[in-house]
């Protein structure tokens, strides 16, 4: 796949793969490494980054793997553009399902939040420059209810 991408595009994808060396030289072949929370913590972002980071190069090298097919039908070398065809559909065969994931991810990252409300479902309220934020009656409620169900169903 590397000789449908550019020049750029492969050190750039290089240079994006050096936090996974490291990573992987950590967690696998280190054995005087201190394992801490940021090494935890760093290794979670790389792994969250991972989706997102392979179907944006997948999309790249689609797109110059198609500009070298092009290219190559151009210039009548049926083999090369043969070699290049196979790649678009391998990279674009990479893509689709990347891109899913890192929708879902993004997605579960950060969902969208109704008019008025926050992140954990309160209703809040704006009153000049402070907002103050109450828990949804409804589902204060339904919680106690199902709490309620619970207590009366053990023995």
């Amino acid at each position: 796949m590397v000789a449908a991408m550019t020049r750029v595009l492969t050190i750039l994808g290089l240079l994006l793969l050096l936090p996974y060396a490291y990573a992987a030289y950590f967690w696998f072949v280190c054995d005087d490494c201190t394992t801490t929370g940021h090494s935890f913590l760093y290794t979670l972002v790389l792994l969250v980054a991972a989706p997102f980071l392979l179907a944006g190069f997948a999309v790249a090298s689609a797109i110059s793997s198609a500009r070298a097919m092009r290219n190559s039908l151009s210039e009548s070398r049926p083999a090369r553009a043969a070699i290049n065809g196979g790649f678009v559909w391998l990279a674009i065969a990479v893509a689709v399902p990347t891109l899913l994931v890192s929708y879902k991810m993004y997605d579960i990252l950060f969902p969208e939040i109704e008019e008025g409300r926050d992140r954990l479902g309160r209703i809040c309220e704006r009153d000049g420059n402070s907002t103050v934020c109450r828990p949804d009656p409804e589902t204060r409620e339904a919680m106690q209810n199902a709490y309620n169900q619970r207590k009366w169903r053990q023995p």
